[in-house]
């Protein structure tokens, strides 16, 4: 759920961001795990008076300690959804505001957290569920070009 001012703010355009969607582009194991995935919501939203823009996002990730794969998978698909939406509306990171919020159910030391981050994590070592090596490629990509 996402909330804003409506007197202040006016809807552009906003997209559902299901976690189960990424089997469509990747082959993983444990996708029964994923299904029970939270669903995300993104919204682009102009400010009445200054007419700038905002993109917002929340999304519920995976409760489970002991499934860090899935927190993963999440935040990457969260990550790769981002994406597509700013280039989508032809957004720059460095020109629209980007407010991430959400239950990550995270620790410090998560790879999901990592990613999001930007920051170095050995993902192939620690999520071997994951087969497509698209996926990996993917989020070396996003690390590189993320600027959250």
């Amino acid at each position: 759920m996402l909330g804003w001012k409506t007197d202040q703010f006016e809807l552009i355009d906003h997209m559902n961001i299901e976690f189960d969607d990424m089997f469509a582009r990747y082959k993983m194991r444990g996708k029964d795990q994923y299904k029970k995935a939270k669903p995300g919501i993104m919204a682009l939203l102009k400010h009445k008076e200054s007419q700038r823009v905002i993109v917002l996002t929340n999304s519920h990730f995976e409760w489970d300690p002991k499934k860090d794969f899935i927190k993963y998978g999440q935040s990457f698909w969260l990550l790769k959804q981002i994406q597509e939406f700013y280039s989508k509306h032809s957004l720059e990171f460095e020109v629209v505001p980007l407010i991430v919020t959400g239950d990550f159910n995270t620790m410090p030391i998560c790879s999901g957290l990592h990613l999001i981050m930007g920051e170095a994590f050995d993902y192939q070592r620690d999520h071997s569920e994951i087969t497509d090596k698209r996926f990996y490629d993917d989020a070396i990509e996003i690390m590189k070009t993320s600027k959250l």
